[in-house]
């Protein structure tokens, strides 16, 4: 199965956010095998990440265990919703016209301790069926299956994504190398320490990486580097914006877009056909994604 799309609800700074194709909105733009997340501070590049990590650890250690792991239940939660489950959505393109979505919600007990409050897998197409409903309130995968060739690869894909923090140490290739039957490597900041000519080609390097037989690796790469893009092309690229000043400390109106729109697409095209260098780099360096990727802000 390959990913398409991520929705975060009411996670830390992310109040409601799709980045990649949800089979509720099938006009999206799908995720790539590597996938590019940019933006300034504060605008939820790492926290999607850290979303991801959050439903892998919940899978790995139980939902007591992986809250901790993350700081606690009242830490996560969206600033101005402190009383509303965290809702995770994964959507996933399968075979023909197999598509499905898996969705974990965490909420609280009556006593305050944090619990599983919904976990359902669904696949979608002429209508919509659930293949699957979890019955635990502490671990995932415990339900009954209807799909269980489905619900299998599931779970291997939840238990074989990796992490790569690059904010104390050297972005490695070999480190992704080296991560065997990998589903999902999400890289934070390679940019870190390396000179920027090295990250000219590191998108259309891990473009030709493949740590597995059963699933299709892919990538997300956070950035703040320019020169990361110059291998790139404008569907892989995400950019996330705070629409107001503040956004940093409430997430009230945190914006994320595919920067694949027309504007970028003709200036990209032109740009390569005259030969030009790291077309997309130069647009976000200008200012241009915050113009025209936003503009019906």
């Amino acid at each position: 199965m390959e990913l398409v799309g991520i929705k975060v609800r009411n996670f830390k700074v992310l109040r409601d956010v799709l980045v990649g194709l949800s089979w509720e909105d099938t006009q999206g733009i799908p995720l790539r095998k590597t996938t590019v997340l940019i933006g300034k501070n504060g605008t939820g590049k790492s926290t999607l990440i850290e979303s991801i990590k959050l439903i892998s650890d919940i899978y790995k250690f139980g939902i007591t265990k992986a809250i901790d792991i993350h700081g606690g239940s009242k830490f996560l939660r969206h600033i101005d919703s402190p009383h509303k489950e965290i809702q995770i959505t994964l959507y996933f393109r399968g075979g023909i016209d197999e598509h499905y979505s898996y969705q974990v919600s965490v909420g609280e007990d009556t006593n305050g301790k944090p619990i599983i409050s919904g976990e359902i897998l669904k696949m979608h197409g002429w209508f919509i069926k659930d293949v699957y409903i979890g019955n635990s309130s502490e671990n995932l995968m415990n339900g009954v299956s209807d799909n269980l060739t489905v619900l299998l690869t599931l779970k291997d894909i939840l238990s074989n994504i990796k992490f790569i923090d690059c904010i104390d140490k050297r972005f490695d290739f070999e480190e992704v190398s080296s991560y065997k039957n990998a589903s999902l490597v999400c890289i934070e900041h390679p940019e870190t320490g390396i000179y920027w000519g090295t990250l000219l080609n590191l998108i259309s390097d891990l473009n030709t990486v493949d740590l597995t037989a059963t699933v299709n690796t892919q990538f997300v790469v956070t950035t703040h580097s320019p020169a990361i893009l110059s291998s790139a092309e404008p569907h892989d690229v995400w950019m996330f914006r705070s629409m107001t000043d503040n956004d940093y400390l409430t997430g009230e109106n945190i914006k994320v877009r595919n920067v694949n729109v027309e504007y970028v697409r003709e200036m990209f095209k032109s740009g390569a056909a005259e030969g030009e260098q790291n077309v997309l780099g130069c647009l976000w360096m200008e200012g241009v994604f915050d113009s025209v990727v936003f503009d019906d802000n």
